[in-house]
Order: C-alpha cells, then structure tokens, then sequence
C-alpha cells in the first residue's frame, strides 16, 4: 500500500510519501506564501526519514528556516538527504558562485549554497545526525523491494539549448554585479570561502554529517539586511537564475506507482519522456506534473496516469494547463481540492 499526501501550501511543495516497503519520503518544503505551513503540515505532520530537495529554489525549502517559529516542536528523525547534482559543464562553477552570492542577498544571513544552508539546518533541527547525497540521472536510491530511480539532472550537460539559458543567467547576474556594492562583496567572499567545491565534487557516494550541534554558522558570509526593494538589474538576474535552476530539477519515479517531474522545462520533459519510452514505462499510478502543472509538453501525451496532483497557490493555479486532463482519469489541484491524500 501507498500513499500520497499533498499538503495545501500556497505556492511551493511539501510532499509525502508512505509505504510498507518505503521509509517515509519528504519531497521539498517550501512555499511562496506560507513557509510556516509549509513547516507544520510538511516536516512537522510528515516526519520523514528521508528527504528529497527538488531543486535550488527558496519556495522549495524556506519551510525549514522557520523553525523557530513554531512552539514545541517534535523532534526530527532524518535519515538521509538527497538533493540534484549539478552536472558538469564548462562554467558550472562560475553559475554555483553566482546562484549562491544571488541566494547570499536575498536570504541576508546564510551563505546562499542550498547544500551547505540547508545541511547545517537540517543538523540543528534533527535528533541525529544523518547521510546526504547529491543524485544525479541513473542512480537508483533502494529500500527493500521499493526502487527510487532518478531520470533528471544528467552527470554532463551538453546541449547547447540548456547551456544557453544557464549562459545567459551568468550575464544578467555580472549585470547586476556592476550595479551593486553588496552583490559585488558576496561574491568576492564566495569565491574565496571556497563552500562552492564540496557541491561539485565528483563523489557519488552518500557522506555523512558532522557538523556539531553548537557550531556556528560556519558558512555564513556576513549579515546583510534583507533588501526591501529590488533593482531592476538584481531582479532580472534572479528571475534568469531562477529559470536556469529549473532546467537541473530532480525528476524520478517509483516503481511504477509515482512520477515526479520537478520544475523541468520543455527540453527537460521531452528527455525525461523519451526515456521512460524506450523503457516502457508509460503508466504511473500518480503523476506531478511539471512545475506545479504549468509546464506542458506534447510529449506527454505518450504516458498516462490514474491521478494527477498539482501542489499549486492563487498565483499558479490559472496557469496549470488544461492539457494535463489528457494524460489522467483524475487532475486534482491543492488550490481547488485543499490538502490531498491519495492512497492505493
């Protein structure tokens, strides 16, 4: 037996998954509007032993930095950590900097690398400490007779599409870069801290935690006050690296039960479908879709589903395509259904 239980969150991801032949699954825990809730009703109701982070987006794991604000709170029992790898290309070092002096501005206290942020979260809200492991297309993540397979992000990026997108977010960060004293400090302090070089290691291995339960923030970088207003120039360069972020999103499958797509784009989409062609794997019990639904690709058509369940808000869910009733006998969505919990 499984289950799904897709919180109603606003716009962002807090996902669990139960089973008898899984340990409990986290997917994400974030919102747009509600990271609080994305805490109690993700972490907090979920307690999961494992936890999947889709991508480097902060309305998919703000959940965990409010913490604080939630009064007796249980303690957690993570087990593992799973996150995207970033593949290699030839700049993947000059875009992790430039993410994470981006990341650095807008969180104001923390060092802006998501692994290092949030490991060290983790950590402090954990009641032991756990393995992680950056996952890559081809691993397979087992449990007794339950397989997680993970068809997206590849080791290597070659296509030029996806390099061009990725390329352009650099250009529109060193923009902003010109234009800003603050930004400029980040990422001078980024790149002399050296915290990008665990992230893009070429282990394939899970490594365990030991960060202590006292320590300092030993990646943060300095204090900057949270910006109040965005500049023209820092905007662009966070939606581009946004959007380029979106291209290296975690997607895999379970079994043949669940169907996870992340924050792909088209090409991304396509790949992943192509794949699970070739492999016959066409139908899935429960499918979330794309970005929360409003990405869509013709290539879909070629896989079908029972659910399909969209973790979307009041800013997403005029834009979940219609086109997703194709491909399943049910389409739910958070903002419509409120909290969903299917189990088969």
């Amino acid at each position: 037996m499984y289950s799904l239980y897709l919180p109603d969150i606003g716009d962002g991801l807090a996902a669990g998954i139960r089973s008898y032949s899984l340990p409990k699954i986290q997917i994400d825990c974030g919102s747009l509007q509600c990271p609080q809730k994305a805490l109690r009703k993700g972490l907090l109701d979920i307690q999961p032993d494992w936890f999947f982070l889709s991508h480097f987006h902060l309305d998919h794991y703000n959940g965990i930095f409010q913490w604080k604000s939630v009064q007796h709170s249980p303690p957690l029992s993570i087990k593992h950590v799973y996150f995207p790898r970033l593949p290699m290309f030839e700049k993947n070092d000059k875009f992790l900097r430039c993410l994470y002096a981006m990341n650095n501005y807008l969180l104001g206290n923390y060092s802006g690398s998501v692994e290092a942020d949030f490991l060290v979260k983790i950590n402090r809200i954990n009641s032991q400490n756990f393995k992680y492991r950056a996952l890559s297309a081809g691993d397979v993540i087992s449990s007794g007779h339950t397989d997680i397979s993970i068809l997206w992000p590849p080791r290597t990026i070659v296509e030029a599409d996806i390099l061009k997108v990725i390329y352009n977010a650099i250009t529109d960060f060193e923009c902003a870069l010109e234009e800003n004293e603050d930004l400029r400090r980040i990422y001078d302090l980024i790149g002399e801290g050296g915290i990008i070089w665990p992230y893009i290691n070429e282990e394939n291995e899970e490594r365990q935690t030991r960060y202590e339960k006292n320590n300092k923030e030993l990646f943060k970088i300095f204090r900057l006050d949270y910006p109040k207003r965005l500049s023209k120039s820092i905007s662009k360069a966070n939606k581009s690296l946004r959007h380029a972020a979106n291209h290296l999103s975690l997607s895999f499958y379970l079994d043949k039960i669940l169907l996870f797509f992340g924050d792909l784009e088209c090409y991304e989409i396509n790949k992943v479908i192509q794949y699970l062609v070739e492999n016959h794997l066409t139908y899935f019990w429960i499918i979330m879709p794309p970005h929360h639904g409003t990405h869509w690709h013709y290539s879909l058509e070629n896989i079908q589903c029972y659910y399909c369940a969209s973790s979307v808000g009041r800013k997403l869910i005029s834009m979940v395509s219609p086109k997703l009733k194709k491909i399943c006998r049910s389409s739910m969505a958070t903002f419509i259904n409120g909290d969903i919990l299917v189990s088969l």
